[in-house]
């Protein structure tokens, strides 16, 4: 291996590759486009920024300029964004008579003038047919257009060219000499942004060149070549940075620039972690680099070149992030996607590219994202939302704040998270109406209702029904305390007995009757939460008490969901059940031994400082006989006696 010394070798970071250059990387798609071409058939290259379309597009066009063919290269671009139709249309034709050297063969504003009175795309179509195909008579002619995506920036209809390229092709049935043109396409763009009319579109009759990352083969030795100066094992190392890079060829090339560059060789052995650690500290956490800046600019720039459509395309790659199977299925937000580079599909699922991609924009970018696209009453309120895995519905729109998000709801093209939020507070807030039709004000009582439920959906039911049944009116004492009464006196004290007190019964019988759980201990954990005791998230109980949905953790500490469950499941109720859980430990003993041997159990059972003594001991030594006891009971009891003889 060669010592320290810097490369001489050089990769290119962005920008159009020469077509002798010594890093280019032939892929599938160069034999594609090549063939297609040498075969008169119409191609076209859609795919994200700095994949190489650019340079795959010179390699292949040098090619077949040393095969005899003619060809020409028109960048849209340069057209200009603010060109009028006319302007436009001549720019092209101004490339044509240029690049194929026609001047000498024709005036060409003078031609274009005395053409004025036939439409701009049949003047176009007249050139190509009487000028172009009759000058250039020994030859395949190739037009290669880039930057196609220019086109949507126009003010004026560019279907008309998109159907001009198709005329072109069906114009070979009655003049074989079109045969002898066709057309290569390449930018960044959906197909259905430049002509939606399937019958005049020319991209359902070319050929899509799908333009893939690169991989691990005999291909990539250009790249192997450059790495030779630093590390034994060129094969190796390129093999790792195509990990990072998914073989994305701007990263590629960018990395394995970066490792020419170093100032170290990379030992034998070494290669994974040496450019984990480069690609960690150069790449992911500097963010530093001038050209990987734009690289990733690019990519959020594709993202939000469509605001109405952005919240969608970052919903759709929260669920690929998630690495949720999300099939592929060409559809437009998927199609928009993939433009942007972020995601690849692969064996017919999308996936993010890369895991330098992964670091980038990884959840926390796009919740922040979703942010700035929302209202901000709107976003807090569907973040709290979705944290509560959609069930909280003290978080839903309704009233006027629903009603305030209409105009914005029109011009979104929303994902399906916002569609599911918002359709939720559709229903509650149609359904508040219904039930609070006799209100003043059905506003006051949902906020009234929701402080009362903390947003459970089955107790807002029960509310919902218990008001469309009840004979008191709200006008007689206002809407809030209408809906007191509703929750006092009929949920609260006919909790046992009311019929749509069903969810609280349904609660008490979780723990009462709980399997996994010995329930005396499940009630036990529950009066130290109501006491304040901290919550430890090892406790089965405790996970338990939030699966029966009583509790709920606020920022690592249990507390009772809600002024309802706290004003039945309260620390009288729970002593009485605890008695009637082990009727062998006499009431004004149970506090002693329960907490006792709880805390003993959480101490490994070493504090002898918690175990049982005197009076409370023996108490509960006569109530134990006959009883079946739980194996630490019975270890907690035999301790305590022990320990006890001990001091006497």
């Amino acid at each position: 291996m060669k010592g320290k010394t810097q490369s001489r070798y050089k990769y290119q970071c962005g920008g159009t590759l020469p077509a002798n250059a010594p890093t280019y990387v032939e892929r599938e798609a160069d034999q594609q486009l090549l063939e297609m071409l040498e075969n008169g058939e119409f191609c076209y290259v859609l795919n994200s920024r700095q994949m190489g379309k650019s340079s795959l597009r010179v390699r292949t066009m040098n090619k077949l300029q040393k095969e005899g063919f003619a060809c020409a290269y028109i960048d849209l671009s340069p057209l200009g964004k603010n060109a009028t139709a006319d302007e436009w249309y001549l720019g092209i034709f101004d490339e044509l008579v240029r690049k194929f050297n026609l001047s000498p063969k024709i005036q060409s504003e003078l031609w274009w003038h005395q053409n004025g009175k036939l439409s701009l795309p049949h003047r176009l179509s007249r050139f190509i047919e009487e000028i172009l195909l009759v000058e250039i008579t020994s030859k395949t002619i190739v037009i290669f257009l880039d930057e196609i995506d220019s086109v949507l920036e126009l003010s004026f209809n560019i279907a008309d060219f998109f159907t001009l390229v198709r005329y072109c092709y069906n114009k070979r049935a009655d003049n074989s000499d079109f045969y002898r043109l066709t057309f290569a396409l390449f930018g960044v763009a959906n197909p259905s942004d430049l002509i939606r009319d399937k019958k005049s579109t020319p991209f359902n009759i070319g050929q899509a060149i799908e333009l893939t990352g690169f991989k691990i083969n005999n291909n990539t030795e250009p790249l192997e070549k450059g790495l030779k100066d630093k590390t034994s094992n060129p094969h190796k190392v390129l093999r790792e940075i195509l990990y990072w890079t998914g073989g994305q060829p701007f990263l590629t090339q960018l990395i394995c620039d970066l490792v020419v560059k170093s100032s170290f060789t990379i030992p034998e052995g070494k290669e994974v972690e040496t450019i984990q650690q480069l690609v960690n500290k150069q790449v992911i956490e500097s963010g530093k680099l001038q050209d990987e800046q734009v690289h990733f600019k690019y990519i959020r720039e594709r993202i939000f070149n469509n605001k109405q459509n952005a919240s969608k395309l970052l919903w759709l790659y929260t669920k690929i992030l998630r690495e949720q199977k999300v099939e592929a299925d060409d559809s437009d937000e998927q199609t928009e996607l993939r433009l942007s580079g972020l995601v690849v599909k692969e064996a017919n699922i999308l996936k993010v590219y890369n895991p330098i991609y992964k670091n980038f924009f990884n959840q926390d970018w796009v919740e922040n994202e979703l942010e700035k696209l929302r209202p901000h009453a709107y976003g807090k309120k569907i973040k709290a939302w979705l944290d509560s895995d959609k069930q909280d519905q003290s978080q839903l729109l309704y009233g006027d704040e629903l009603r305030r998000l209409e105009r914005w709801r029109e011009e979104q093209r929303l994902g399906d998270h916002d569609l599911k939020f918002l359709g939720d507070s559709d229903k509650f807030d149609n359904r508040a109406q219904g039930f609070f039709a006799r209100t003043i004000n059905y506003e006051t009582a949902i906020r009234r209702m929701l402080s009362w439920t903390n947003g459970r959906e089955n107790l807002n039911e029960s509310i919902f029904k218990i008001a469309s049944n009840v004979f008191q009116s709200p006008k007689e004492r206002g809407d809030a305390e209408w809906i007191d009464n509703l929750v006092r006196w009929h949920l609260i004290k006919d909790w046992k007995t009311h019929e749509q007190a069903k969810p609280l019964r349904k609660i008490r019988n979780y723990l009462l009757k709980n399997q996994n759980c010995d329930p005396f201990w499940l009630l036990f954990s529950y009066r130290q939460i109501l006491q304040g005791i901290s919550f430890n998230s090892s406790f089965a109980e405790h996970q338990e008490l939030l699966k029966s949905g009583l509790v709920v953790n606020k920022d690592g500490e249990l507390t009772v969901h809600n002024p309802i469950y706290e004003a039945i499941f309260d620390l009288s109720w729970v002593a009485k059940e605890l008695i009637d859980l082990q009727p062998y430990v006499k009431e004004h003993s149970l506090q002693s031994y329960a907490e006792g041997l709880a805390a003993w159990l959480n101490s490994g059972c070493r504090d002898e400082s918690t175990l049982l003594r005197g009076q409370v001991l023996q108490d509960s030594l006569a109530s134990i006989k006959g009883q079946s006891l739980r194996e630490e009971e019975e270890k907690f009891l035999i301790t305590s006696q022990v320990v006890n003889l001990r001091v006497i």
